[in-house]
């Protein structure tokens, strides 16, 4: 008998980084796993969305896509300019795209989906304004969703972390809402990167698999990468969903963390009170749950193999 599935809604920033694309290909790669939609977040979120769809298409998947909202919940204005745009991208559609008003058909859709699939997880792979936007604007929905999975933050080093930094007060919103969050950060994530060698080993098989669209597309994705950024490639997304796929490859242990909102170098950190001892029994911040540990080298194997079955 077949296992039933974990129902996940994926909210990404496609288009940044190459790992959200990894994190896509490696929940439709995931037998353990059903996606049952995706919103994008920050910036241009129709072209990000445009993306996804052609992802999800290069490899035989159909689910609804909505685009979310393009700035925090400030509503400070960023540039609309995303990294890694694909091409083509012309011939899809958001699900809420000729409608677009700001992304807030995306956050009933989010609720929309919650009130119907009550155990749906929510895997939050960029900055968390979006989530905080449905918890802020549907209270009542909080007791439907049974964890929020979410790649973010730094909770042992004091390092900034781009999704927390991108919209602190998001962060705090949904720490502080009592959904339990389980939280990878760099701290685990930096641990577990594909190196040149494994660039090849993963995009270069023998055989059709070497000439499939899709590992066309992420080829694309990573020269760009290296090219402008110039650096290796981390599963910092893809790890989190492994919290969900492979729970023990991850470990984790509930810290109260506090994200500091103050203008200035501090702002977006997201600081370890129960490391520091000195508040960890006071009712500052907020107890989550943070990753502290991971197998790489078995996780970084089952990543590879599992992406592998992607014709």
């Amino acid at each position: 008998m077949n296992e039933k599935k974990t129902k996940i809604l994926i909210d990404t920033d496609l288009g940044d980084d190459v790992d959200d694309a990894l994190t896509l290909l490696l929940a439709a790669a995931s037998e353990e796993l059903e996606i049952v939609g995706i919103t994008t977040v920050l910036r241009d979120t129709v072209l990000r969305a445009k993306n996804v769809k052609k992802l999800l298409a290069l490899v035989g998947k159909s689910v609804p896509v909505y685009a979310g909202r393009e700035n925090p919940l400030t509503d400070e204005k960023r540039a609309r300019d995303i990294l890694l745009p694909m091409s083509g991208t012309e011939l899809f559609q958001a699900d809420n795209e000729e409608d677009f008003c700001g992304g807030e058909s995306a956050l009933d859709y989010i609720a929309r989906t919650i009130s119907q699939e009550p155990e749906t997880v929510i895997v939050a792979i960029g900055p968390l304004t979006n989530i905080a936007a449905v918890i802020l604007k549907y209270p009542e929905l909080k007791e439907k969703i049974p964890k929020i999975v979410l790649m973010g933050g730094d909770y042992f080093n004091g390092r900034h972390e781009w999704n927390i930094l991108s919209d602190p007060i998001a962060a705090k919103t949904v720490f502080e809402s009592g959904i339990p969050v389980y939280a990878v950060g760099t701290d685990v994530t930096r641990q577990v990167r594909l190196n040149n060698a494994r660039q090849k080993e993963f995009l270069c098989l023998s055989g059709e698999k070497a000439r499939s669209p899709w590992r066309n597309e992420l080829k694309k994705m990573i020269e760009t990468w290296i090219e402008k950024r110039g650096a290796d490639i981390t599963l910092h997304d893809p790890l989190a969903l492994y919290a969900l796929i492979k729970p023990e490859v991850l470990h984790f242990k509930k810290q109260r963390i506090f994200v500091a909102l103050e203008e200035g170098v501090l702002k977006g950190l997201t600081i370890n009170l129960s490391a520091t001892g000195y508040f960890k029994n006071s009712k500052v911040g907020s107890e989550i749950y943070v990753a502290d540990y991971v197998s790489a080298e078995e996780m970084m194997a089952d990543f590879m193999s599992r992406l592998s079955t992607i014709s």
